[in-house]
């Protein structure tokens, strides 16, 4: 009976109030679903990720509600000042408790606005290589060559090195083969540059080359450099070294063969 006694003198006293409150928490409750779906239009006429719209939206939703809020509470006569000290006070808190995980999601943000690397491209980074599976708004997620899926904080995507494989339409392909020093470095080169001319996905131009790359013990290493389109790298790849093995066969062209020699000493 007491509660009821004091609403009912609470309206008697602030009935007026108490009908704008209302009416201000109706407008603003419809006022935040049309911002939301006017955000949620305009930001996907920017293209942004799918991931990043839904969340960029609800976020805008959630802060005109709380906004919205504060206002009905200060309007039907509550202090709203210790409201928001209190709500500030567990925000920081929230915020340094989770301060790894703002972090991460911070850098997932970022990573879906630039777009360093999208869903399909290999890259490496923080010490992994894969197909990228899936960018979250915490991790990365990287398909292996082996089908291993690899998570990745998108902290240390952010703030280390990445290499993005996929990024350009083309890639140099560099294969060293080691030939023995009694081999013609004239004729190596020749069958080098015949191998690459008659695979058609690679390109003419920049035209293939080949360099000694360095001397060591046992061989001259010589370097075939080659562009080709990057879904046909690994293709190419594989091709060209067989070919080599073939191709050096044929033409008498020596491999490197690596021999040890014990001497003994034979004492008197």
């Amino acid at each position: 009976m007491d509660y009821i006694r004091t609403v009912d003198a609470y309206l008697k006293q602030n009935g007026i109030d108490f009908i704008y409150s209302v009416v201000i928490l109706m407008i603003g409750i419809y006022a935040a679903r049309k911002i939301k779906k006017i955000a949620k239009r305009f930001l996907t006429r920017t293209k942004i990720e799918p991931s990043l719209i839904g969340f960029f939206s609800q976020l805008i939703y959630v802060l005109i509600l709380v906004f919205v809020f504060v206002i009905v509470l200060d309007k039907m006569g509550f202090k709203t000042t210790s409201f928001i000290t209190v709500l500030g006070a567990a925000g920081l808190a929230i915020g340094l408790a989770l301060q790894g995980s703002l972090s991460n999601f911070a850098a997932g943000v970022l990573i879906l606005i630039f777009k360093p690397f999208a869903v399909g491209d290999f890259i490496e980074g923080s010490g992994a290589k894969g197909a990228v599976h899936e960018i979250q708004l915490l991790n990365t997620v990287l398909t292996a060559f082996g089908n291993e899926s690899i998570i990745i904080p998108n902290s240390k995507l952010i703030n280390e090195n990445v290499i993005n494989y996929s990024k350009a339409k083309k890639r140099r392909l560099e294969i060293r083969v080691g030939i023995s020093y009694q081999s013609d470095i004239k004729k190596t080169r020749e069958v080098l540059l015949g191998i690459a001319s008659s695979d058609a996905r690679v390109d003419t131009e920049p035209e293939p080359e080949v360099v000694i790359a360095d001397f060591s013990p046992a061989a001259i290493n010589m370097s075939l450099r080659l562009w080709t389109n990057n879904e046909d790298y690994w293709g190419v790849y594989h091709s060209v070294m067989e070919r080599v093995r073939e191709e050096f066969e044929k033409s008498g062209i020596e491999l490197p063969v690596v021999q040890n020699v014990a001497y003994f000493n034979k004492q008197a």
